[in-house]
């Protein structure tokens, strides 16, 4: 339960476009468009017909020089079905997202 609590709070952090950081003008006009109200672009994206697909043989552990394993999981497929779950904790059923697991299919560059 705790790493799921992280990651709301990631996902929180992510999906609202934070004011400030790196200049993004895509970000600054949606934050703008919608009067600052960072939530307001994340209520839209919950809203869209995505599609998350992850695959089922994703499981290799990824190393990072930061807290990633603790915010989002230790593999892709791991991470997928972490913010997907959160996801439906902050949306509930207003989100219309899917996710898909393609059996024994492995991430490939």
């Amino acid at each position: 339960m705790k790493i799921m609590r992280i990651m709301i709070t990631y996902v929180y952090n992510l999906i609202p476009m934070q004011v400030g950081g790196l200049p993004c003008p895509y970000k600054d006009e949606a934050l703008a468009h919608f009067g600052g109200d960072k939530m307001k672009p994340s209520t839209r994206y919950s809203l869209r017909p995505v599609i998350h697909l992850a695959g089922g043989n994703d499981t290799d552990h990824l190393r990072s020089s930061c807290e990633d394993d603790d915010f989002q999981g230790i593999s892709r497929l791991l991470r997928s079905h972490n913010f997907f779950e959160s996801l439906k904790i902050i949306f509930g059923e207003k989100t219309v997202h899917k996710r898909m697991v393609a059996d024994n299919v492995i991430h490939d560059h």
